[in-house]
């Protein structure tokens, strides 16, 4: 895309790559799969076994996107302007590829939860979910004030200056890596984990309803800023309905995120104080974003370390560790 898109001609070579390698990456998987796939016994087939279970794992995802897609049409619907909606798109998209990062190990650690959870096993679902509760914030922290810090200079050099209004935009939407990375631990990984996807899909309802209900209020007075307004509010009512509910249900503790995530927000905010620091005293252009980038990466990292943060230096450790092994075979 980088190399053969250039401007609005180029439309259909957009499509036929996005598409197209969408499309053969989907082939390649298959490619290895061959080993593990026989040919299926269509008389012993029960395909309607677990529909309803199968169903609640479906509607949340489906909800998910629904709710972008409403976000994208109400913009539409109210505004009356598609430059409105191009700005909360593209903003959106920046935003969906980050969150790709935030979220990916809550899918990663469903299996294990859920043999942990067949076994009665509760100390091993509390100590993946305090892992993976601190990954969620030490991940989204940083990316969410980076986003903040570089936004100015990122959209005009990625999108072109006629995309600056989207910079707020950018900034709002980024609030959600909080949001998102705490949801993605309690809903996808614990409550669909524990057989309890019936609350997740509730409370997923329920966010997207103050996010339809927030975009009513707030598109018709600031466009497609309202919209992104409305989509943090709806993933903060449903960071709020499940971590309450596994408070108030004694199943977890909202005291142990505290605990083990506060150093998080402090390094975040000094690595944020430091960023806007070097924006106000450098020219703003790429190389300074670049530079800003590693100063920030650095700063946070440095700070973990001075605080002595549990999950940094265990995954350190484990890291030197296996270097050693390494080196002595």
């Amino acid at each position: 895309i980088f190399v053969f898109v250039k401007d609005k001609n180029d439309l259909p070579l957009y499509i036929i790559g996005h598409g197209g390698f969408l499309l053969l990456g989907t082939f390649v998987i298959w490619i290895p799969m061959r080993e593990y796939i026989n040919k299926p016994d269509f008389k012993n087939l029960r395909p309607f076994k677990n529909f309803s279970q199968i169903l609640l794992l479906f509607i949340p995802t489906v909800a998910n996107q629904l709710f972008f897609i409403m976000d994208k049409s109400m913009i539409g619907w109210i505004t009356k302007s598609m430059s409105q909606n191009g700005y909360y798109e593209q903003s959106l998209k920046i935003v969906e590829m980050i969150l790709i990062v935030i979220t990916a190990l809550s899918y990663v650690m469903i299996p294990r939860i859920s043999r942990a959870y067949t076994n009665g096993d509760s100390d091993l679902i509390r100590d993946s979910l305090n892992k993976s509760f601190q990954f969620a914030t030490l991940s989204s922290i940083p990316m969410c004030f980076g986003l903040f810090i570089i936004s100015d200079t990122f959209v005009p050099w990625f999108f072109g200056e006629d995309f600056t209004p989207a910079i707020p935009i950018l900034k709002i939407l980024g609030i959600m890596f909080i949001f998102s990375g705490m949801n993605s631990v309690t809903g996808t990984q614990f409550f669909i984990s524990t057989n309890q996807t019936n609350k997740h899909v509730y409370m997923m309802l329920a966010g997207g309803l103050v996010n339809i209900l927030a975009n009513l209020i707030l598109i018709p007075k600031m466009y497609a800023k309202g919209a992104a307004i409305g989509s943090v509010m709806g993933e903060a009512v449903i960071m709020t309905l499940e971590l309450g509910y596994l408070h108030l249900s004694k199943q977890y503790s909202i005291k142990n995120i505290i605990k083990k995530c506060y150093k998080y927000l402090i390094s975040g905010l000094i690595m944020l104080a430091s960023g806007l620091l070097i924006n106000k005293c450098l020219e703003q252009n790429v190389l300074t974003m670049i530079v800003s980038i590693f100063i920030c990466i650095f700063i946070y990292g440095l700070c973990l370390l001075l605080l002595r943060d549990s999950f940094v230096l265990n995954e350190i450790n484990s890291i030197l560790n296996k270097l050693k092994k390494k080196n002595i075979e």
